[in-house]
C-alpha cells in the first residue's frame, strides 16, 4: 500500500504519527479516565482519516474526465475520411491502419488489410529499388484487389510519427479510369497521324493564325518539301501573289462558319505554280486551342487538260484560229462596258484557188492568212473563223478612234505581204449591243465594200 504513490504515503504518516501521539499521551498519565483517552485516540484517527480524504479529493481533481485520447481525434478523422489512407510502419513496411475508404477500395475487411505488407498491394514493382524495399512512394502504380484485379492508382507519401512510432501515411486515389481515356485519346491520336502521315491525299494541319502545325508526307512532297521543313511555316508564304488578298478572308471565315472548301495556287518550291482543291474543317480542342484539318487534292494537270479540252472545243482544227464557241463565251462573260473592234475577213477568189490547185492548197491558203492576221494583233486580241474562207478579228478595247488607225495598217500591210489579197469590213461596239450585233455590223459593211470593188481584184499567181 506505502508503495501505491508519494499522496498515500504522506497520508499514512499522518495518521501514524497522530496515533503515535494518542498512545504516548497514555502511557505518560495513565492516572487519567480511560474516557479521555479514548477521546484523544479518537480525534487523532479522525484527523488522520481527514488528511487521508482530503489527500484524495486532491487526487481525483487531477486526473482528467474520461475521453478520447488526444491521438484518438486523428484516428477518428483518419477512418472518416472518404480518401482512401494507409498507416504503413516505417520499419517494417508492414499495414498498421487502413480507413473504410481503402477497405472499399481494394476490397480488403480491415482486420485482413492491417495484416498486409506494401508488397502485397502491388502488381509489377517499377524498378528493383521498389522490388527490394517495397518502400511506399508518391506517383503513379499498379496495385491489385482483393480479387487480383490491377487498378492504377495515384499515391501521394508523408512520413510522420503515430502513437510513438514512425510511419508512412499513405494516401491513394483510383486514377483507373482517367488513365485508361487518356490511353483512348493517345491511341486514337496515334491512329489519327498514322492515317494523315500514311494517306496519299494531300493533308496538313494549321493554327488559327495559319502556321502549318504537321504535314504529311503527300502535302509536302507535292510542293517540293519534307514535312519537318513546312512544321511552323506560315501558309500564306506558299500562296501565290495574286491569291493573298483572298487568304486573310479564308481564315476569317473558316474560324468563324468552320469549314471551307475552294481551290487554290500555291507555289512550288521550284516556283511552279500548283492548283489545290481543298476541304476544310475547323476542330477546338479542349484547351480552347484552335486548329484547321485540311485535305486537298492536287488538279493542276486535270485543269489544265480542261483548259486544253475547252480550247480545243473552241478552236478551229484546220488553221488553229478560235471557232464560233469562242464568241459565244465572250458574249457570256462580257460586261456592259466593255468595247471591241470587230474585223470581217474575206480571202479573195478562195473558189478559184480550189477549183485551179485543189483542196489541199486551198486549206494552205486558209492556214497561210491566220498565220498572217495574227502576226497584227496583240495576245488579247483573237482570231476567229467564222466560216469557209470567212474569219474575224476581235480586238480587246477597242472603240471607233483605235479602229480606225489600225484598219488603215492592215489594209497597208496586206497589200504588201498578204499570202492572197483579201477584203475587210469593221465595225466596233455601239450603245452596249451584243457582240453578234457588232459583227453583222461589221459583215455588211464587207458586202457593201465588195459589191463597189467587184471586179478590181484579181486571184493572185500561185505558182
Amino acid at each position: 500500500m506505502i508503495a501505491a504513490g508519494p499522496s498515500k504515503r504522506f497520508a499514512w504518516f499522518v495518521a501514524a504519527a497522530l496515533y503515535a501521539t494518542a498512545a504516548a499521551l497514555w502511557l505518560a498519565e495513565p492516572e487519567r479516565a480511560v474516557f479521555e483517552h479514548v477521546v484523544v485516540v479518537g480525534a487523532a484517527c479522525l484527523l488522520g482519516v481527514a488528511a487521508l480524504a482530503s489527500v484524495m479529493r486532491g487526487r481525483r481533481r487531477e486526473v482528467p474526465a474520461p475521453g478520447p485520447a488526444p491521438a484518438d481525434d486523428a484516428v477518428v478523422l483518419f477512418h472518416a475520411s472518404p480518401v482512401p489512407a494507409l498507416l504503413v510502419d516505417a520499419s517494417t513496411l508492414r499495414v498498421i491502419d487502413a480507413n473504410h475508404a481503402a477497405s472499399a477500395l481494394y476490397g480488403f475487411p480491415r482486420e485482413q488489410a492491417v495484416r498486409l505488407a506494401m508488397r502485397d498491394l502491388l502488381v509489377h514493382p517499377k524498378d528493383r529499388r521498389e522490388a527490394i524495399t517495397f518502400e511506399p512512394r508518391s506517383g503513379v502504380h499498379v496495385h491489385r484487389r482483393a480479387d487480383g484485379t490491377p487498378i492504377d492508382v495515384e499515391t501521394s507519401v508523408e512520413r510522420t510519427t503515430f502513437r510513438g512510432r514512425e510511419v508512412w501515411f499513405v494516401s491513394v486515389r483510383d486514377v483507373t479510369a482517367r488513365l485508361q481515356l487518356q490511353r483512348a485519346l493517345e491511341a486514337s491520336e496515334r491512329r489519327f497521324r498514322e492515317m494523315v502521315e500514311l494517306s496519299l491525299g494531300l493533308m496538313f494541319v494549321h493554327d488559327e493564325r495559319g502556321r502549318i502545325v504537321m504535314a504529311n508526307q503527300a502535302m509536302a512532297h507535292a510542293i517540293g518539301y519534307e514535312p519537318h521543313e513546312l512544321e511552323g511555316r506560315d501558309l500564306a508564304d506558299l500562296i501565290t501573289t495574286s491569291e493573298r488578298p483572298f487568304y486573310k478572308l479564308y481564315l476569317e471565315r473558316v474560324l468563324t462558319v468552320g469549314h471551307a472548301a475552294d481551290s487554290g495556287t500555291l507555289f512550288h518550291r521550284n516556283g511552279d505554280e500548283r492548283i489545290w482543291e481543298y476541304r476544310n474543317q475547323l476542330h477546338v480542342g479542349a484547351d480552347g486551342a484552335r486548329h484547321v484539318l485540311c485535305c486537298a487534292i492536287d488538279v493542276t494537270e486535270r485543269r489544265s487538260y480542261e483548259r486544253e479540252l475547252a480550247e480545243s472545243s473552241r478552236t478551229d482544227p484546220l488553221t488553229g484560229s478560235h471557232n464560233r464557241r469562242h464568241l459565244a463565251r465572250v458574249s457570256r462573260l462580257a460586261g456592259e462596258e466593255d468595247r471591241w473592234g470587230c474585223i470581217v475577213v474575206d480571202v479573195d477568189h478562195f473558189k478559184h484557188y480550189n477549183d485551179t490547185h485543189g483542196h489541199s492548197v486551198g486549206d494552205r491558203i486558209l492556214v497561210e492568212t491566220v498565220q498572217f492576221l495574227r502576226g497584227l494583233v496583240r495576245g488579247e486580241d483573237a482570231i476567229v473563223r467564222l466560216g469557209g474562207d470567212e474569219f474575224l478579228i476581235l480586238l480587246a478595247h477597242y472603240g471607233p478612234d483605235d479602229l480606225e488607225p489600225f484598219v488603215e495598217r492592215l489594209q497597208t500591210t496586206t497589200r504588201a505581204s498578204a499570202p492572197v489579197p483579201l477584203s475587210f469590213g469593221w465595225a466596233s461596239r455601239q450603245d452596249r449591243e451584243v457582240l453578234e450585233q457588232t459583227i453583222h455590223r461589221a459583215d455588211q459593211m464587207l458586202i457593201r465594200r465588195r459589191a463597189t470593188t467587184r471586179g478590181r481584184s484579181r486571184p493572185r499567181d500561185l505558182y
